[in-house]
């Protein structure tokens, strides 16, 4: 009985020891990580050729981070190739509307500037896919420091001769030496462009500080949005992230022209003309955003100067949460643009009228945060007398 309980502590002492020895190999082994896979890229052209899509912005610049940091591996592949595929595929999306474009990388040396690790490879100029996919292939290899306040800062210069509205789209891990440097650098952005600027940070890392950066660098700024970098990876995340972010709904002629809408609105027409007013809500709310009062004031000039043409607002909401909820929430938002056309822009409370829609109408794909966002609109119904 003995040498049977001394037997089976023998062989319960060898299976701990065997079982720590491959918990410390599996520890010491390289973890296997998925290959990155290049974006299949979904071309915008078609939609704006048919005047589907319009640009909404006259300028974009692309801020890449190529420094050591992002040779670190990703959720797939490395930062940096997560990094340059998204790029890539961008450039392969954004269609070719006459708007400046340009792409500025910083981190490492030797590129087309000498041994400056901060960059403008292309732009700013108009936009030509060629010649901006050209540019992107000369960064090869990341390597260097994190000089993302600099390049931020040298964006400034990069945009001074610019005119109208500007996108700023910036891929990083937001691990920096100082990120004080990189919120002043922000300031200084916003006080130089104010409204005609927007900032769209692509967080490209897992650092929660980086993240807290990157967050901040929108926030400064007071338009744009922050996004996860393995979020855009599918062809329709990111399409509805370059739709975000560069286009808006065709409008018709009415409100793009006002000779024209003249002609094809305030006549009598059994056929009343939708428009997406270029306003959206944060989740969950019914509060104009201040950066879509500048298109709510032109709106609401747009009705004064067409006194004949009557309104209903309709608001509607992305598919998060149970359909009756996002109905009642579909009409706060639409009786908040309706309460504010008439409250700050003196627009006749009785040529307005406002209804919701909830869910039910959905604009852009809900399996998306971009899309979401999208959703979460009003439309104007104008109708003439």
């Amino acid at each position: 009985m003995k040498k049977q309980l001394v037997g089976k502590q023998f062989l319960l002492t060898i299976t701990l020891l065997a079982a720590g020895l491959l918990l410390a190999l599996g520890a010491c082994a390289p973890k296997v990580r998925t290959p990155f896979t290049p974006v299949s890229a979904q071309d915008l052209t078609g939609k704006t050729t048919a005047g589907e899509y319009v640009r909404k912005v006259d300028n974009f610049l692309v801020i890449m981070d190529s420094s050591s940091s992002m040779a670190k591996p990703y959720t797939v592949g490395t930062k940096f190739e997560v990094s340059k595929g998204l790029i890539k595929a961008l450039n392969a999306t954004v269609p070719e509307l006459g708007w400046q474009g340009g792409l500025r990388v910083f981190g490492p040396v030797g590129l087309s500037n000498g041994h400056d690790n901060n960059v403008i490879l292309y732009g700013m100029k108009t936009y030509k896919r060629a010649d901006f996919g050209a540019a992107l292939t000369q960064v090869t290899e990341p390597a260097g420091v994190t000089p993302l306040a600099k390049s931020l800062n040298q964006a400034g210069d990069d945009l001074a001769k610019s005119s109208g509205k500007i996108a700023l789209i910036v891929f990083s891990d937001g691990e920096v030496e100082s990120a004080a440097e990189v919120k002043a650098a922000a300031a200084g952005l916003k006080a130089s462009y104010g409204d005609r600027l927007c900032v769209y940070p692509v967080m490209v890392g897992d650092s929660p500080e980086g993240g807290k950066l990157m967050e901040s660098i929108a926030k400064t700024v007071g338009c744009g949005f922050v996004s996860q970098g393995d979020q855009l990876l599918s062809g329709t995340a990111l399409a509805d992230f370059v739709t975000t972010v560069f286009l808006e709904k065709g409008q018709p002629k009415a409100i793009a022209t006002p000779a024209k809408a003249r002609e094809t609105v305030a006549a009598p027409t059994p056929q009343p003309v939708v428009v997406r007013l270029q306003v959206e809500f944060d989740f969950d709310k019914s509060d104009i955003r201040p950066t879509d009062h500048d298109a709510l004031a032109r709106f609401a000039k747009y009705l004064k100067e067409y006194p004949g043409i009557t309104v209903s607002i309709e608001g509607h909401t992305c598919n998060i949460g149970t359909a009756a909820y996002n109905q009642k929430l579909s009409e706060r938002r639409a009786a908040s643009v309706v309460r504010y056309l008439v409250e700050q822009h003196g627009v006749a409370a009785s040529r307005l009228t406002s209804k919701g829609f909830g869910l039910s109408n959905p604009l852009a794909d809900n399996a998306t945060d971009f899309g979401r966002q999208q959703n979460r609109r009003v439309e104007a119904v104008l109708r003439a007398n």
